[in-house]
């Protein structure tokens, strides 16, 4: 049995359309499930532009620094539930056991919805990289629907069409 639980943080493959741009987390949600077709474009997808922005700005390795200890902590509760879960059910009876990633389904929810708060607050300002926050996001230059009516209002850095936001997807496996 291992003792050791990976927490995978990654970006589902939503590509930059002006489909996807519409509802970005529709597109993210029906892309984790794969409901929608592949896409083989030359437009850039979520993935592509989280690589860019992780070089560039390193916003996955901040987030994972400023809440490392609360993700601990909120997946060893998730662990002392269930031994409560466990203990108060009925002697004498087998039970299955899950898998791990559909037993933290909670916790990576949770950890997703966090990171999509990092964001809408704009946590990353306090990094202290240069160039944050972004120029366009000063500026209010939005590249998605209703860019023209948005234009000049200051917005979040990193939520500039909203499917880089929406792509984020967060699990928790045993290694």
């Amino acid at each position: 049995m291992s003792d050791k639980l990976v927490i995978n943080m990654g970006f589902v493959n939503t590509p930059y359309t002006k489909e996807t741009l519409a509802k970005p987390m529709t597109a993210a949600k029906e892309e984790s499930s794969r409901k929608r077709k592949r896409h083989f474009s030359k437009t850039k997808d979520a993935e592509k532009v989280s690589n860019i922005l992780e070089d560039k700005y390193g916003i996955l390795e901040f987030f994972n620094e400023k809440y490392s200890g609360l993700i601990e902590t909120m997946i060893s509760s998730r662990f002392e539930d269930l031994a409560e879960e466990v203990l108060a059910r009925p002697q004498g009876r087998q039970y299955t056991i899950a898998k791990m990633s559909n037993i933290m389904k909670p916790v990576s929810k949770d950890i997703e919805k966090m990171f999509r708060e990092f964001l809408d607050k704009e946590e990353m300002n306090a990094s202290g990289n240069a160039g944050i926050p972004t120029g366009a996001a000063l500026l209010g230059i939005r590249h998605g629907i209703g860019s023209k009516t948005l234009k000049g209002v200051p917005r979040p850095s990193f939520i500039d069409t909203g499917i880089y936001r929406a792509s984020f997807r967060c699990s928790v496996d045993k290694k």
